[in-house]
């Protein structure tokens, strides 16, 4: 069974990853692009890190989103690991939290042409690729971070 983006509730994306066997809720979070509360899904990772996936209809894309905290790392540190991140699928997008420490959250946008739909199959297929990327280049990107310049 397919579903278009519209379709694609969090309710119903978290129903897609219990039924794969994460441990899925639906939460609110902040829209960081309007400052506004949106509903997504967050799914664990095996290794027990949140990752948060939802539907955008209106940008044509379903997102797989993970943060992670780097402390009082320099802005050239992050920025330099950010763009190592950045020669791979995954977009890394750096911010100060409220406490003035670094964030980076690791975005993967999968583009869903109009019209077109997506199994469950296909969400959990590339949730797992983007696990296993992430996993694969994280001990080297955490290295990178807090490298001396």
């Amino acid at each position: 069974m397919e579903f278009t983006l519209e379709q694609l509730s969090p309710d119903n994306v978290t129903s897609l990853f219990d039924g794969a066997f994460y441990k899925a809720e639906t939460n609110r979070v902040r829209n960081q692009d309007d400052q506004t509360d949106v509903a997504v899904t967050t799914t664990v990772w095996s290794d027990g890190r949140p990752v948060q996936v939802y539907a955008s209809p209106t940008d044509q894309v379903f997102v797989f989103r993970y943060s992670a905290n780097y402390g009082e790392a320099t802005e050239a540190q992050v920025l330099r690991a950010c763009n190592l991140i950045d020669e791979f699928p995954v977009h890394a997008r750096a911010e100060k939290d409220e406490g003035g420490d670094w964030v980076i959250s690791f975005i993967y946008k999968h583009i869903v042409p109009e019209g077109v739909g997506l199994g469950a199959r296909e969400i959990v297929g590339v949730f797992r690729v983007f696990e296993k990327l992430l996993t694969a280049h994280m001990q080297n990107f955490h290295a990178l971070v807090m490298q001396a310049e």
